[in-house]
């Protein structure tokens, strides 16, 4: 649901694609076969470390997956606050160099993955480039909307 506030407030909340919730699913499936398959005969044993490891590494997913409902991206005048699943971070107008719109799925852009994407989806995303040398990919619901606010506020904001 994306919406222009009166306050010239422009928010994000998109649902999660179908590959993304996919592939999560698959790893927590895979993490619940893998001791089963550990054992040739499947006589794997459940002792209590083993259980209490898998059990966080079950809840982790379990959490990651309920979690990326929860992404928002929200520009207010001057920032643009990025909210994931595991990052909660606020990026100012005057360090983004460029901001573009990653057509289809992009295996370049999941290549350089790292703790800077707040995605929920795996295509159509929003590559924000900083003056610093960071790279952000995010995943607005709609990439070229979301795209055209933050250069027109850009604009408007810093005469760029």
């Amino acid at each position: 649901m994306e919406k222009l506030s009166p306050e010239k407030t422009y928010i994000s909340k998109p649902r999660p694609g179908l590959v993304y919730l996919l592939s999560e699913i698959l790893i927590l499936a895979f993490f619940i076969v893998w001791p089963q398959i550990q054992c040739r005969t499947g006589c794997f044993v459940w002792t209590s470390w083993r259980i209490i490891l898998f059990g966080i590494i079950y809840l982790g997913f379990l959490w990651h997956i309920v979690d990326s409902f929860l992404v928002k991206y929200t520009f207010n005048g001057d920032k643009l606050f990025i909210k994931g699943p595991w990052i909660r971070y606020t990026l100012s107008c005057e360090h983004i160099k460029k901001i573009r719109f990653i057509k289809g799925f992009s295996f370049r852009t999941m290549i350089g993955w790292s703790y800077r994407n707040a995605l929920n989806r795996y295509k159509n995303l929003v590559l924000i480039e900083t003056y610093e040398g960071q790279n952000w990919a995010i995943s607005p619901d709609d990439p070229e909307g979301f795209i055209k606010t933050v250069q027109e506020c850009l604009k408007v904001s810093y005469g760029k």
